[in-house]
């Protein structure tokens, strides 16, 4: 990733070049971008491929995978988007939903009816696994950019949070500033 962030190139070459080497690592999910492109790539599901504008919801599987809590937290994010003077910390607190799914909306992923229930909440509490971070990362019109990630412990307790304001601005004239995430 770091590679990506530093150097020139296009963000689909990139996710190309990584799905070349994508079957040497455990599954997840990596979305890159600049201020022209954004792109998703799966080492479980197939290509590489540029996203139009849109919402789109990454859980532990495929982008836009219909598992409750992605259904709910594209729809909790579209009434965010409708507010007035959307603040950052609502985003932050979406991403804190404990709320466990019903048994007849729960995916069979192959662990288990009471690892599906644990592993259902947009926020995962566990000792062995778990969510240790949440990230909201906001680039408005005029390419203000607002950054905050907040960490936790096993236990689902804070630890911290930092936070960046700054303004987007291109590295140098031909390269745009750089954008990736992924999830594992």
């Amino acid at each position: 990733m770091t590679d990506f962030l530093s150097g020139g190139g296009d963000p689909l070459d990139y996710l190309h070049a990584v799905a070349a080497r994508g079957s040497v690592y455990n599954g997840f999910n990596l979305i890159a971008g600049d201020l022209d492109v954004l792109g998703w790539y799966s080492n479980r599901g197939g290509e590489p491929r540029a996203l139009s504008p849109g919402i789109y919801g990454i859980s532990n599987h495929l982008l836009d995978t219909p598992w409750m809590k992605v259904v709910q937290g594209k729809s909790r994010f579209c009434d965010w988007l409708d507010q007035s003077d959307p603040d950052p910390e609502d985003l932050l607190e979406l991403l804190r939903d404990e709320t466990v799914a019903d048994d007849t909306m729960l995916p069979d992923t192959g662990v288990g009816i009471d690892q599906e229930r644990t592993l259902s909440p947009i926020f995962i509490r566990g000792e062995r696994y778990g969510t240790r971070s949440s990230t909201v990362l906001m680039i408005d019109a005029g390419r203000h950019a607002t950054f905050i990630e907040r960490s936790f412990d096993a236990g689902g307790n804070a630890t911290g949070t930092v936070a960046f304001d700054f303004e987007l601005t291109d590295a140098d004239s031909d390269r745009p500033r750089r954008a990736g995430a992924g999830a594992v």
